[in-house]
């Protein structure tokens, strides 16, 4: 039997950009896949790393690679 995974979807808007935010669930573990205009890519990614300070988010770069489903 395959695995069952979750995904459900909604239009979203972060630093003022609208985009469509994916709701995945693999494994158990949340995920958001975000999908918009690659101008507003940057804006998006700031917004993100700035609000996740507070969380203890950090950047993993290439440490990421093969987790990249976290």
């Amino acid at each position: 039997m395959g695995a069952f995974v979750a995904m459900h979807s909604a239009e979203i808007e972060i630093a003022g950009c609208r985009m469509l935010a994916l709701r995945q669930g693999m494994s158990g573990e949340i995920g958001f896949e975000l999908q918009g205009p690659e101008a507003d890519s940057k804006k998006v990614y700031e917004a993100i790393v700035s609000a996740g300070k507070e969380y203890g988010l950090s950047r993993l770069a290439g440490r990421a690679v093969f987790i990249n489903h976290l």
